[in-house]
């Protein structure tokens, strides 16, 4: 059997995993690395990737730093270019520390 998207497949699996222990200081920078990885023929992946952190709870954490928050900002980036959604905007507006959507906006 050829599965050709197997280890795509596995790489997110685990990523999201990491994502739903509430380890997003891992978490997010190995869904960076994975958008890069399959922009071109996933484009749409920062967008899942998104949502993953929504269900995850991301956005109710109480402190985030300045480097995993730019980090969610280009991912938020990344899937408004590919899937225009309000919800992007939406919750980096409720992000804690969001005084970096006022650094990303000028």
């Amino acid at each position: 059997m050829n599965l050709p998207l197997a280890g795509m497949y596995l790489e997110i699996l685990n990523m999201e995993y990491t994502l739903f222990e509430k380890d997003f200081q891992k978490g997010i920078p190995e869904a960076m690395k994975l958008i890069g990885k399959y922009k071109e023929k996933h484009p749409y992946l920062a967008g899942q990737f998104f949502y993953t952190l929504i269900i995850a709870g991301f956005f109710q954490e109480e402190q985030v730093g300045m480097e995993l928050a730019d980090q969610v900002v280009d991912m938020a980036y990344q899937a408004l270019k590919t899937i225009p959604s309000k919800i992007y905007c939406i919750c980096l507006w409720h992000m804690p520390g969001k005084e970096i959507i006022k650094r990303h906006s000028n």
